[in-house]
C-alpha cells in the first residue's frame, strides 16, 4: 500500500510539474511573422497578431494578492495607431520581452515588471536581440542606443 502512494504521489507530481511552464529566463526565443493567437514560450503573455485596425494586443495574467482574496486578471495592452504591414513580427526574447515591428516604421517593446509592464521603442537602453536586428529595416536597427554605439 505505501509504495502504491510513493507511486502515485511521483507520477502525480511529474505530471503537474509537467504542465507548469519554466520557472525564470532565459526562455526558447519565439518568432511570429503571421497572425493568430500566441502564447510566450513561459507562459506569461497571450499575443494577438491580427490584420485589424489594432494589429496587436498582449495580454498577462495578474495576480492581486492586496484584495481580500488572492485572484487574479488579465490585463491587455496595445500601442496606440497601430496596424500591421508586409513584414511585420513578433519575437519574445529569452529575457521574455516582447518585441514587435509594424512592418513599417514603428518597434515596440513590452517588458514585464515585477509589479507592472515597461513599454519602450527604439529607446530601449539594452542590448536588442540578434533576432530582431536581423529583420529590421538596417536604418530603423541602428537607431536603438545600443546598435548606435557601437558603430
Amino acid at each position: 500500500m505505501t509504495r502504491l502512494l510513493i507511486t502515485t504521489i511521483a507520477a502525480l507530481s511529474l505530471i503537474v510539474s509537467c504542465d507548469q511552464p519554466p520557472e525564470g529566463p532565459p526562455y526558447e526565443t519565439a518568432v511570429h511573422e503571421h497572425f493568430g493567437v500566441f502564447t510566450s514560450p513561459s507562459g506569461n503573455w497571450k499575443i494577438d497578431l491580427n490584420s485589424g485596425d489594432q494589429g496587436i494586443t498582449v495580454m498577462r495574467h495578474v495576480a492581486t494578492p492586496w484584495f481580500s482574496r488572492n485572484s487574479e486578471t488579465t490585463a491587455s495592452v496595445s500601442p496606440s495607431e497601430w496596424k500591421n504591414r508586409d513584414g511585420f513580427f513578433c519575437i519574445i526574447d529569452p529575457d521574455d520581452r516582447v518585441w514587435a515591428y509594424d512592418g513599417e516604421e514603428s518597434v515596440w517593446i513590452l517588458e514585464r515588471m515585477e509589479n507592472g509592464t515597461r513599454t519602450w521603442s527604439l529607446n530601449f537602453p539594452g542590448e536588442v536581440p540578434p533576432q530582431v536586428i536581423d529583420r529590421l529595416p538596417p536604418g530603423l536597427a541602428a537607431q536603438f542606443p545600443a546598435q548606435a554605439a557601437n558603430r
